[in-house]
């Protein structure tokens, strides 16, 4: 993709399952004012990055990470975001308004296309997931266009910026789905002008910072790595390889599929719940406190984000002291009349005491460190199985480790101790010290010149729904059409691009090129439909198959009936496939766009 004319801004939300950052980018360089591009010599000091760290009611000054938390009202319009939605949450009637938080985990989860994918809110209100994310990102830009203005002094429309959404690289058709179409939604861009939105891929952006930041060491540009992203909800771990560096670009290729699974930091915070609260309080009233006491139930996880800062260089038998929240406390008693301290001096969990003095609990340090066990040892066992198991990782010994979680000192550790390259030695270990927004740093890079992946594996069939001619050996007889006196078959699936196939997506693959006819000549228009299928399948009906993609060309001039003939070229590029579809007899063209899934 060139740098448009008419763009002059790249923006990046990094919409992570705990945190969203955001931040942009000018397109014009501050010596030449030309058009950057981004290329093997470019520093980071030569491009004018600026993220977004003026969040309302932070309560940290100057923060650039932001809760993923929005705040909708009635009407279903966001009306606050991050701490801000928190805070607000307090003064709005929570039978009536909708908060949402850790949202985005939830989008992992969802395998086909249905808008009516619905999202459950803290208090039980359920909204359609593109409704959720599309009030959550049209919140989002109008923050960074009045972010823009106070930095630069320009004011610009959105059709001036080009978008870059940063998505895990094992996240399912259908998510990646909703999150374009909720894009769309909130008017980032018009589907007519898709070009000026990027969906890319976080460990990618990812590796690009990490190879592209000042305090980068030669050591850290290894020609193989693996960026292993540990954010709040999810592991995502990429296998790259760098085939060549030269002034233009990096040259860069996955070297098997993506890997991860939901083994993020959110998982610490679900085990505090199942493994402390609940045995304390009991699953009803911690239902309850979620349910119906929601600010309390905020201040007691936020509560529990600070106690685990306490970690650090601690022995196991050192304590941990967590403070309830008063609103919790209060909740507590109107919920069941006692008070909370009852129930903290009747719990019987091993490791947990309650201080006499100041009323606090008292975790021992392994007690808290147990909290990580399932996330970590999930990490942990992901790793060895990649670079120990099938796959052609021999080379692998340098990790990327991105994202919040990689902060965490106790993952680092047992990352250290625990995963072993093919030759049996210890990984080497490459975390920023602003692991927490190397992918939003990464998706500018990215969205300067998306170019700069070049190689990709297909981890589906791609085809297109075509109508052949009925052959009695091959097709059913029930699935026979007649029309103009010729039987035909419909909906057959006709394979553009093999699963597991080796595509270049920086624009230097030849485009796949076909014609299509009309079965009538009458007929005054032509459907395109691009599906991906598990494998290659004979009907685009089959189960395997999913329908991502609908374009229709108009055929208004019928000279020549069944002759006449629609040119259809199909390209991959970036983590985008395009489809651009042609009209002889008129010039008519009709696109249209939707992701391209690396193998994983």
């Amino acid at each position: 993709m060139a740098n448009s004319i008419r763009e002059k801004v790249v923006a990046a939300i990094d919409f992570g399952t705990c945190n969203t950052r955001i931040a942009f980018a000018l397109l014009l360089k501050k010596d030449t004012g030309t058009i950057s591009r981004i290329n093997a010599k470019t520093k980071m000091k030569d491009i004018d990055i600026y993220v977004v760290d003026n969040w309302k009611s932070s309560p940290i000054p100057l923060s650039p990470v932001v809760p993923t938390s929005v705040l909708i009202d009635p009407s279903m319009k966001a009306i606050a975001y991050g701490h801000d939605a928190e805070q607000q949450l307090r003064t709005v009637d929570k039978t009536t308004h909708y908060y949402f938080k850790h949202f985005k985990m939830e989008l992992h989860k969802i395998n086909d296309f249905s808008p009516t994918h619905m999202l459950t809110s803290l208090n039980g209100k359920k909204m359609p997931a593109i409704n959720v994310i599309a009030e959550a990102l049209a919140f989002l830009k109008t923050e960074l266009l009045k972010y823009i203005k106070s930095k630069t002094g320009i004011e610009l429309s959105t059709n001036e910026i080009r978008w870059v959404l940063t998505v895990p690289a094992i996240w399912t058709m259908g998510a990646r789905h909703v999150m374009r179409k909720a894009a769309y939604k909130a008017k980032l861009c018009e589907e007519e002008t898709s070009d000026s939105l990027i969906i890319a891929l976080e460990p990618e952006c990812a590796a690009l910072y990490v190879r592209k930041r000042e305090d980068c060491k030669p050591e850290d540009l290894v020609t193989q790595y693996a960026v292993v992203d540990c954010g709040g909800g999810t592991l995502d771990i990429a296998y790259h390889s760098i085939e060549n560096i030269s002034d233009d670009t990096f040259v860069v290729k996955e070297l098997t599929s993506p890997s991860g699974g939901p083994f993020g930091g959110i998982l610490v915070d679900q085990a505090f719940e199942k493994e402390i609260l609940v045995k304390i309080f009991g699953a009803e009233i911690i239902k309850q406190v979620k349910e119906k006491h929601t600010n309390a139930w905020l201040a007691v996880m936020k509560a529990f984000e600070e106690t685990k800062s306490q970690l650090k260089d601690k022995a196991d038998s050192n304590p941990v002291f967590f403070t309830f929240d008063a609103k919790f406390i209060k909740a507590c008693k109107q919920i069941t009349g006692k008070d909370y301290l009852q129930f903290l001096q009747e719990a019987n969990i091993p490791g947990i005491s309650v201080d006499e003095e100041s009323d606090e609990l008292v975790l021992k340090k392994w007690r808290l460190s147990e909290l990580y066990r399932d996330s970590v040892e999930s990490i942990c066992q992901c790793l060895n199985r990649d670079l120990n198991g099938d796959r052609d990782l021999k080379q692998i010994s340098t990790l990327y480790m991105v994202g919040s979680y990689s902060q965490s000192d106790y993952l680092k550790k047992t990352v250290s101790t625990t995963v072993r390259t093919r030759s049996g030695a210890e990984p080497t270990l490459v975390n920023p010290p602003d692991s927490h927004i190397t992918i939003v740093k990464g998706a500018l890079l990215y969205g300067i010149y998306p170019g700069i992946i070049q190689e990709r594996v297909s981890a589906y069939s791609y085809g297109y729904s075509t109508t052949v001619k009925f052959n009695p050996e091959i097709h059913e007889e029930v699935k026979k059409v007649t029309t103009e006196g010729i039987d035909r078959v419909h909906n057959v699936y006709c394979e553009l691009i093999q699963k597991s196939q080796h595509i270049r997506t920086d624009g230097k693959q030849d485009p796949i090129k076909f014609t299509l006819n009309p079965i009538s000549s009458t007929q005054v228009s032509m459907r395109i439909a691009i599906y991906a299928a598990e494998k290659k399948v004979e009907y685009v009906s089959n189960p395997l198959c999913k329908h991502l993609l609908d374009i229709t060309v108009p055929m208004t001039d019928l000279t020549g009936g069944r002759n006449r003939v629609v040119y259809v070229e199909v390209t991959v590029g970036g983590t985008e496939i395009s489809v651009i579809a042609k009209d002889k007899n008129t010039g008519k063209i009709v696109e249209g766009k939707v992701e391209f899934f690396s193998q994983k």
